[in-house]
């Protein structure tokens, strides 16, 4: 019996992956070619950062209702239904563009926008909430880290791709591509099994607002599970200092050719697909909180060196060497926290709370980074680049190190309650 959960497990986990691929990829190539469009069709810098905008706005307006309604009804349906918007907003934007001709109607490309990140939220939510019905126990780490991975190289992927297909192709056929992908995502959907391993479900006659605070209650109720997220969304903004920063020390500071750039940029995304490869192959990390805290440190550390490199009088080509083993490692271990941390939760978490702790968790980290880009990108034209880095570098290390001290957190354990 056991062996056939096994294999029905992995049948289900191969199919997981083609749809992944395809629904990945293909909305990372459309973001890509969108984000295209408004920069080139307007003559303001606002357009792209109201774009940037609309995916916390909408994560924070759906926040009471996707996780609940993710627990309390079928997640096939639901993955379905979303994906079913897609379409129609792909459908009808497509539509528009054919018979009026218009590729720079911003407003059109906002609907679109809005649209698509309402699917994608509850998309995304049903998706992880599903992943322990989808596949047995010991799959759910090669689930997370094969998710990661193709997440990594589809944003490798999608600039190249993306200028390469929007050259070639009118973008209703563009648009036509992507509702291809979507609704073979769907076919996919419709084959797999909820219920290969059966969990507690959501009480179905609860109202959506009672299972939203049933979400807020779970996780103010674990004190590790919330210092642990906290801690996690802090990190994150700092990390944002890092992702602001780089790019700004390596164009504006450093001077770095387009090449020496790109190659850079590579390089991070080649970390995350080589440490995300080599995750997806082995067997699920025994201590996770503690490899993520170790990997946190060491990011601590990354940040806090680049701060002290910059005061050294090196030549162009150091300095690129320099960012660019940094930029490999630093791919390689956000991994190597992200996995491992993705898995825990996934585990740890009763499935009928998990649609509204991943989306209470997403929401809360994607509204601190718009935060932190205004935070950092007022620091980097006013401060020295060295001394922010050197600053967050320390404060990451000096916050982490005293962590599961201060909150009294046992990470060698992963149970919720120690």
């Amino acid at each position: 019996m056991e062996a056939r959960l096994t294999q029905a497990s992995n049948k289900q986990l191969s199919k997981l992956i083609v749809s992944n691929l395809a629904g990945t990829l293909g909305s990372a190539i459309l973001t890509f070619v969108i984000g295209l469009i408004i920069l080139k069709h307007s003559d303001s810098a606002l357009y792209f950062g109201l774009s940037q905008a609309v995916g916390p706005v909408v994560s924070l307006l759906l926040l009471p209702f996707t996780g609940s309604l993710v627990d309390k009804y079928n997640k096939q349906h639901i993955i379905v239904w979303a994906q079913g918007l897609s379409i129609l907003a792909l459908g009808l934007f497509a539509g528009f563009i054919a018979t009026t001709h218009l590729t720079s109607n911003l407003l059109m490309v906002f609907l679109l926008l809005i649209a698509l990140k309402i699917s994608d939220q509850f998309l995304s939510t049903a998706s992880m909430a599903a992943a322990t019905n989808l596949v047995v126990e010991e799959h759910v780490h090669k689930l997370k880290s094969i998710e990661q991975t193709i997440g990594a190289l589809s944003q490798f992927i999608a600039p190249i791709a993306g200028v390469a297909l929007y050259a070639m192709l009118p973008l209703e056929y563009l648009v036509g591509l992507e509702i291809v992908l979507e609704a073979l995502v769907i076919i996919i959907t419709l084959t797999l099994n909820f219920r290969l391993v059966a969990h507690h479900q959501a009480d179905a006659q609860a109202s959506l607002f009672s299972l939203f605070k049933e979400g807020l209650d779970f996780i103010k109720a674990h004190k590790k599970f919330q210092h642990t997220v906290a801690l996690f969304m802090f990190i994150n903004l700092l990390i944002t200092g890092v992702i602001v920063g780089m790019p700004y020390v390596q164009v504006k500071v450093l001077h770095f050719s387009d090449y020496y750039y790109g190659l850079t940029e590579a390089a991070l995304s080649l970390g995350f697909i080589l440490v995300g490869i080599y995750l997806s192959a082995r067997k699920a990390i025994r201590y996770p909180l503690l490899l993520a805290w170790k990997s946190i440190l060491t990011i601590g550390g990354l940040v806090a060196l680049m701060g002290a490199v910059l005061w050294l009088p090196l030549s162009t080509d150091a300095f690129f060497a320099f960012f660019l083993l940094i930029s490999l490692i630093f791919g390689g271990i956000s991994t190597a926290v992200n996995i491992p941390m993705m898995t825990w939760v996934t585990q740890i978490v009763p499935t009928h709370y998990q649609g509204r702790i991943f989306n209470i968790v997403s929401t809360a980290s994607q509204l601190l980074s718009p935060l932190g880009m205004v935070i950092f990108s007022l620091g980097f034209d006013y401060l020295p680049a060295s001394l922010l880095f050197l600053l967050c570098g320390a404060i990451m290390i000096g916050v982490t190190a005293y962590w599961p001290r201060f909150y009294k957190v046992n990470i060698l354990s992963n149970q919720l309650e120690d």
